[in-house]
């Protein structure tokens, strides 16, 4: 996959997506980002979306009813019949062609979504069958697999989830210690009616169920149990033929540092040849991928790359894995709102001295903080003159 056209899809009126190995979608609420990323999943997994949702008793017999399971009630009402278009590397697609294709049992994009606190505010991954109609099929599908994922994987009573050494490097586990869990330690624990919950273990052996965490904590652990099920242990890179990794906003409750240390999950994706599409409003993140885009252009030494993500020590993986980052190809994608609708730019040079407003401001995510300097150091001067103004009277 290398591009993507959407025409008069939801709030878009065109939107031209070019894809690199990490692909960034950036813009302000209800720009159609998130309908972009599930467009993704549902054309190349269209077959594998509509046998899960038959699967589970969900009626898939036309075109609209697809739509209509796929993106949640309502929703289904962004496509209008003779004026929406999609045009898939070079070629257009409809929505019939889409509803078609075979049935089939495995997916080739793995999506985790934005709405991941609904997944698992109860201690434990939500089934399927339990969401709302409202909800559309990657919320509901993404913690069933993880349901399931976390129930196989972590089935023993008491079983450790965070950290494990055979789930995560040493140096992409210290990261997430630090700044997300505090060297707290998460686990299973069955409940009084038998029912399993996720625990948070404090270093003084406190038990705490998920409702006591914090909100970084909370939208974490659902994010870290689908990159856990993309970086299998086993010698094999990838999770079983899935080559694509959706991660709508990945940074949800997170500190900065945080983000640094998800964002590194990132690279381990990247590192195992994944292609990566991710939505975000933080500029933490675009400050990562700025510097990353920098690096690449100035082939940087290693070194910057280690000291960007806080890595230490004498192993050979930080120097291999930035070597590694440094191949790939890094799109940035602004949705961006005009009089007609929103349309996308691409921005993806980051380019602070360039001519354009949408790329020196990182798809309005620098532009306020500059606006803000900017107010606030007209206060200052205008604070200064007070006092030069007084000052002559005397």
């Amino acid at each position: 996959m290398k591009s993507l056209t959407l025409k008069n899809i939801g709030p878009i009126t065109q939107a031209n997506i070019n894809f690199g190995d990490l692909t960034v979608f950036v813009g302000g609420q209800a720009m159609g980002k998130s309908i972009t990323m599930e467009m993704v999943k549902l054309i190349e997994d269209a077959g594998y979306i509509r046998f899960r949702m038959e699967d589970f008793g969900l009626d898939c017999s036309k075109p609209e009813k697809l739509f209509s399971n796929y993106f949640g009630a309502g929703k289904d009402k962004i496509w209008a019949e003779g004026k929406s278009e999609i045009t898939w590397d070079g070629k257009k697609i409809t929505r019939r062609e889409i509803f078609a294709k075979n049935r089939v049992r495995a997916m080739k994009t793995f999506y985790i979504p934005a709405q991941r606190v609904v997944v698992i505010d109860k201690g434990w991954p939500t089934p399927f069958q339990s969401f709302d109609s409202m909800y559309p099929f990657v919320t509901r599908e993404f913690s069933e697999i993880i349901r399931t994922f976390m129930d196989m994987s972590f089935s023993k009573e008491e079983g450790k989830i965070f950290p494990q050494d055979n789930r995560l490097r040493k140096e992409l586990r210290e990261g997430i210690e630090e700044t997300i869990f505090r060297n707290q330690t998460i686990h299973l624990k069955a409940n009084e009616q038998n029912r399993k919950m996720v625990m948070l273990k404090t270093g003084n052996d406190i038990e705490l169920p998920i409702t006591t965490w914090s909100t970084g904590q909370r939208e974490f652990i659902p994010l870290l149990a689908g990159i856990y099920y993309c970086l299998p242990p086993a010698r094999v890179s990838q999770k079983n033929k899935i080559t694509r990794v959706i991660i709508e906003e990945m940074e949800m409750g997170l500190h900065p540092s945080a983000i640094i240390s998800v964002m590194l999950l990132v690279m381990e994706l990247l590192n195992r040849d994944y292609q990566v599409i991710l939505s975000t409003h933080s500029p933490t993140v675009l400050d990562l991928v700025w510097a990353l885009v920098e690096m690449q252009t100035n082939k940087a030494d290693t070194k910057y790359f280690k000291k960007l993500f806080n890595l230490s020590g004498t192993s050979n993986y930080p120097n291999d894995l930035a070597r590694e980052i440094m191949k790939k190809v890094i799109r940035v994608n602004y949705f961006k709102e005009t009089p007609e609708g929103v349309s996308t730019v691409d921005i993806s040079k980051l380019d602070p001295g360039s001519d354009s407003p949408d790329e020196w401001g990182w798809g309005g995510l620098s532009e306020f903080s500059g606006k803000i300097a900017d107010i606030v150091g007209a206060v200052q001067t205008s604070n200064k003159d007070k006092h030069t103004d007084k000052g002559s009277d005397f």
